[in-house]
């Protein structure tokens, strides 16, 4: 039988099968208690542990990047897809508290937030000014040269 890596959140279990096989893992998101398949199982070919899943159901697992470096990755249970990848340093152990991954490495820990509200603050804190010229020209013809986020 193929080893096995399971998450729940509430109703929802995600199991991580066939892990052994060259190419061959997927993710399968199922109900409980029945354990009927809620979605089609998702192939994650480079997936190796499923790590938790942040309260607004998004799942995260760790895999192998092929490089240098290992891969976080972020499922959402509701399209049933993996919707971002991201490298991160090898051997980290990873946790997840509420919308953050934390990870611990040799070198110390690294924390990775997952709310989006935070990604538009952080962003509009760096960009919240007017383009300079050089930005300007950088622009596609015909788009907006207005500041993104408001003032």
């Amino acid at each position: 039988m193929a080893e096995r890596s399971v998450r729940r959140l509430g109703d929802l279990l995600a199991t991580l099968s066939n892990i052994k096989s060259s190419g061959g893992t997927r993710i399968e998101f199922r109900g409980v208690p029945a354990f009927d398949q809620v979605t089609p199982p998702v192939s994650a070919a480079d997936a190796y542990n499923l790590v938790g899943f942040t309260p607004a159901g998004y799942l995260i697992s760790t895999g192998s990047s092929g490089t240098s470096s290992d891969l976080m990755q972020v499922w959402s249970t509701h399209e049933s897809a993996e919707i971002a990848g991201l490298s991160m340093p090898d051997g980290a152990v990873w946790t997840v508290h509420g919308n953050v991954v934390e990870g611990g490495t040799t070198d110390g820990s690294l924390s990775v937030t997952l709310d989006p509200d935070a990604w538009y603050a952080a962003l509009c804190s760096a960009v919240d000014r007017p383009f300079t010229d050089a930005e300007r020209r950088l622009l596609p013809e015909g788009a907006d040269s207005h500041p993104a986020c408001p003032g």
